[in-house]
Formats: C-alpha cells, structure tokens, sequence
C-alpha cells in the first residue's frame, strides 16, 4: 500500500499512486469487475484516500511523511 521503510508512509507517493489505480478503476472498472478484482481496487483507493483525509486534520496543516514506531519492552 505505501514504500517500504518500516512502516513509514509518504503523502505524495501514496497520491500518485490513488491518482493512478483511481485512473485505472475508471478505464478498466468493467475488466476488473469480470475478473471479481473491481472491490478490491476500491477498497485500497478507501484506504488511500481514507489515510489522505486523516493527513490533513486541520487548516494549514498536512502530514506528508508519517513513521510509526513499535517500542517494545524487553525484560530479561
């Protein structure tokens, strides 16, 4: 769904890529829907879109590169 960097995520790589799959679900929405892969490309495009959405909470304001980070305690 995004560039690999361990879970780390990039707005402007993830735009291009719903602009492209949008493109795609428009031209080949009828292939897609014939080969049962039509809701799974709107589901990602959700997903994309949904992300985008959240990366913008308020004016003036958008998160283009976001990094998750999993800290684990260790006891020995």
């Amino acid at each position: 769904m995004y560039d690999a960097g361990d879970h780390m995520k990039f707005g402007f790589p993830m735009a291009f890529t719903a602009t492209v799959l949008s493109w795609s679900i428009l031209e080949y929405g009828d292939q897609m829907e014939a080969v049962n892969q039509l809701g799974t490309a709107q589901d990602s495009l959700k997903w994309i879109t949904d992300f985008l959405i959240h990366a913008h909470p308020s004016d003036n304001v958008l998160y283009v590169q976001v990094r998750f980070i999993l800290i684990r305690s260790c006891t020995a």
